[in-house]
């Protein structure tokens, strides 16, 4: 706004120019709903409905933090072991090849 806007500009133009930005934010804002609408992402475990779903809420940019995550995630493990003081004690780590 400031880089539009003149010291000596009235309410008017501060509205005019206001209106304007506005416009252009939204415009962007709906070339980008679309372009996320319609992006073809690769899907790492595709056959998970969580991973589905979280295709179908998140934009691109939020989809591809999350797959990063749950892959990261997904190479872990745990078992239980049994229960000791009447707390339940699990192995966990790292599945390796």
């Amino acid at each position: 706004m400031k880089r539009r806007l003149r010291a000596t500009a009235g309410l008017c133009d501060f509205y005019n120019i206001f209106c304007d930005v506005v416009s252009e934010w939204r415009t962007k804002e709906n070339g980008e709903v679309h372009r996320c609408s319609k992006g073809n992402v690769e899907m790492a475990f595709s056959s998970i409905n969580l991973v589905k779903h979280a295709l179908s809420v998140y934009t691109i940019e939020a989809f591809l933090v999350f797959k990063k995550e749950f892959i990261t995630g997904a190479g872990h493990y745990h078992k239980e072991l049994g229960i000791e003081n009447y707390n339940k004690v699990f192995r966990w780590g790292v599945q390796r090849a």
